[in-house]
């Protein structure tokens, strides 16, 4: 595989778990091996006033989501990334050449089907129909 500089842009707010401390201690163990890594967990205690409950998807907290997605971007245009990569937390990547295989297919957008482990399962991270395949 070829390398490339990679520059980790890690967000967390909104946890009530150790997701903060976990994240600060991997950044911790695997710095050297990124061009850089820019993590910020202060807002970890924020509340969304408009929530019903703690996993409540809330108009506020898709607006904070829109929020961190756009400040994403806009610091990958500063860095002048040629690639950028999202991944929400509640995702894991078990294989470990999934973001070679995407920049192998040269695709301006692209994401891979993320399959849920709960049997019976309707989720997908694309809004549309999926068959077994």
């Amino acid at each position: 595989m070829p390398y490339f500089p990679v520059w980790d842009w890690i967000r967390s707010d909104h946890n009530e778990d150790e997701t903060a401390s976990i994240l600060h201690d991997w950044v911790d163990k695997v710095r050297p091996l990124y061009h850089g890594i820019d993590i910020n967990t202060t807002n970890i205690d924020d509340k969304y006033e408009d929530a019903i409950s703690a996993n409540h998807w809330s108009l506020l907290r898709f607006k904070r989501l829109i929020d961190l997605r756009q400040a994403a971007l806009d610091e990958a245009r500063r860095l002048w990334a040629d690639y950028i990569f999202f991944l929400d937390c509640d995702v894991y990547i078990t294989h470990p050449n999934t973001i070679w295989s995407l920049l192998e297919e040269r695709k301006a957008i692209i994401s891979p089907l993320v399959h849920s482990f709960v049997k019976k399962s309707a989720f997908s991270n694309y809004w549309c129909g999926r068959d077994e395949k």
